[in-house]
């Protein structure tokens, strides 16, 4: 296995990893492994420097699913320098940065959604409370896989009820009445 130095969970998860090329939503179970790791490590980082971290995971020309170096973004926004071009690209991954009182960061945003819709994959959200959540691009959907499973930030206050799934509508309603 390969090792980063900065993120040592980035490296190669699988060897020969396939992808459905003909379905570019396919995330094989191997990428939420991946994208659980990359954000372990991204967590510790985003709420130090209260910024969101965010990156791609793809499969590689030989077949080794990896994940991108991690961009540092703004503290409610990141784009994420493009993958290499050889690369299928599975996946998204981005933090949302320190907890703050003032923003709603437990849940994927529906800007999340549509920009995975939008870039023909699934992506991968770590939030300030330690939840990982997936989102499905094609389906518009995000399903929260474990909360209190990443890192949490120390501040972090639960003050709202979170629900297990949500469509793009259910969020999108969701930021309506937050403000």
């Amino acid at each position: 296995m390969i090792r980063n130095l900065l993120f040592p969970s980035l490296l190669i998860l699988s060897q020969g990893a396939t992808a459905q090329e003909t379905d570019p939503y396919y995330a094989p179970s191997e990428t939420n492994d991946l994208a659980f790791e990359v954000l372990s490590d991204a967590q510790v980082i985003s709420f130090r420097r209260n910024r969101e971290l965010c990156g791609y995971i793809g499969i590689t020309p030989g077949g080794d699913l990896r994940a991108t170096e991690p961009t540092i973004g703004k503290s409610d926004e990141c784009f994420a320098d493009d993958p290499p071009l050889d690369w299928i690209l599975v996946a998204s991954y981005h933090t949302h940065g320190a907890y703050s009182p003032d923003a709603f960061t437990e849940t994927p945003s529906p800007s999340d959604i549509v920009a995975d819709r939008d870039e023909g994959v699934s992506g991968f959200v770590s939030t300030p409370g330690g939840r990982f959540w997936f989102v499905d691009g094609a389906e518009e959907t995000a399903e929260l896989i474990c909360a209190g499973c990443l890192p949490a930030d120390p501040l972090f206050e639960e003050l709202d009820e979170i629900e297990d799934f949500y469509t793009l509508d259910e969020l999108e309603a969701q930021q309506i009445n937050q403000l």
